[in-house]
């Protein structure tokens, strides 16, 4: 491994080398950081914000939020799309004597968005958290004593529940917000004139799971850092950023 980088690294000029030698130390730091105020983000909010807001949301805002539902189906939206693109991309990998730099990219950008999609699941069902309010028919699959399980606005349930493996206990992190904004990050990096439409895209997906009771504060706060780990991982790891701002010069 250690050869493999060095020849790498070999035909760069030395001020370039140090950079590049730097760069996983720097990601490490970043990351650690990052993984560090995002837990004393979650904790605070789980101790002292997530159920005040939810109940006032329930109280003030109520049905009148129905109108933001549509939204939180883009992920949904977004699936058959992307995984059509993946299977085209790959096809065209197999016959196609030279891609352009833009398939390549969203090839990075849909199989990221794809690997995303079982990831926030694993994520979801280890940590088990309760909803802040469910459908009927996703409250009937309780498994609690007593019957909770229904979400915190029904019956006050509210904690975390490892590997019950049941929808009434995949709240956390929020994956509805988590796929689309490591799209949206993608976006703003690779295609700088999208930042705009990417910015407002990630806010009102964010709104819309707070305003409609879908997910508490710290879901939100959750389902954003791992949006942001899996966009920006999924760039540096490939070097479709350096192939787009060589075509730019």
């Amino acid at each position: 491994m250690a050869t493999m980088y060095q020849e790498m690294t070999a035909t760069l000029p030395l001020s370039e080398r140090a950079s590049v030698r730097s760069e996983p130390r720097h990601a490490l730091w970043w990351h650690t950081a990052g993984l560090t105020v995002t837990t004393a983000l979650v904790l605070f909010c789980i101790a002292f914000v997530d159920r005040p807001v939810a109940i006032w949301i329930h109280e003030r805002i109520g049905a009148r939020a129905a109108v933001l539902d549509h939204l939180l189906d883009l992920p949904i939206v977004m699936t058959p799309p992307l995984i059509i693109y993946v299977i085209v991309y790959a096809i065209r990998r197999t016959f196609a004597r030279r891609m352009s730099v833009h398939e390549h990219v969203w090839f990075v950008i849909a199989t990221t968005f794809v690997v995303g999609l079982e990831f926030k699941n694993i994520l979801k069902v280890g940590f088990g958290r309760t909803w802040p309010t469910l459908t009927p028919a996703d409250a009937s699959d309780f498994i609690l004593p007593g019957g909770g399980g229904r979400g915190f606005i029904a019956d006050g349930s509210f904690g975390f529940y490892p590997f019950a493996g049941t929808k009434p206990f995949t709240a956390f992190p929020s994956g509805s917000l988590a796929i689309p904004l490591a799209t949206c990050v993608q976006l703003w990096v690779l295609y700088p004139p999208t930042r705009v439409v990417a910015l407002v895209a990630a806010v009102l997906s964010a709104v819309a799971l707070l305003a409609t009771n879908t997910h508490f504060v710290s879901d939100l706060v959750a389902g954003t850092y791992v949006g942001l780990v899996l966009g920006l991982s999924a760039i540096a790891l490939t070097d479709v950023r350096r192939q787009l701002e060589e075509r730019r010069r």
